[in-house]
């Protein structure tokens, strides 16, 4: 297993200012790195959150939530993810849209379903798309 990915100091600045900005409990997959550190961002801010946990223990940061889903396959909990929320928050490693990893995939399955999405480049810079009503 290769390095988990953590985000830049930006984009954890910004999803800071999206989850105090916003009403909705943040959804995770749990996985080391990413997803370890939002939850901390947002236990931080006293969001409770919900974990939608992989189904690989080697790649789950084990954190402590208000409510936990069964664990799945990663792409098939990442749909589930998407399907339960109405605002996808993506903070890729690379700026630009790749085919090979997790998180574009999730990106791409959101837009299918005509979910909104932000996206929270390695500089901060923030992208939102509108979802379909």
């Amino acid at each position: 297993m290769g390095p988990f990915f953590l985000p830049t100091r930006a984009q954890q600045n910004v999803l800071r200012s999206l989850l105090l900005s916003g009403s909705g409990k943040l959804h995770h997959g749990d996985c080391v790195g990413a997803d370890e550190q939002a939850h901390d961002i947002a236990r931080a801010l006293g969001r409770a959150g919900v974990i939608h946990p992989a189904s690989l223990p080697d790649q789950r940061a084990f954190k402590s939530p208000l409510d936990i889903r069964q664990p799945k396959p990663p792409l098939v909990r990442n749909k589930v993810i998407v399907r339960e929320t109405a605002l996808l928050v993506a903070a890729p490693a690379d700026a630009m849209e790749q085919h090979r990893s997790g998180t574009w995939p999730t990106v791409r399955f959101a837009r299918k379903l005509g979910r909104a999405i932000c996206v929270i480049r390695p500089d901060g810079t923030l992208i939102p798309e509108r979802g379909k009503p």
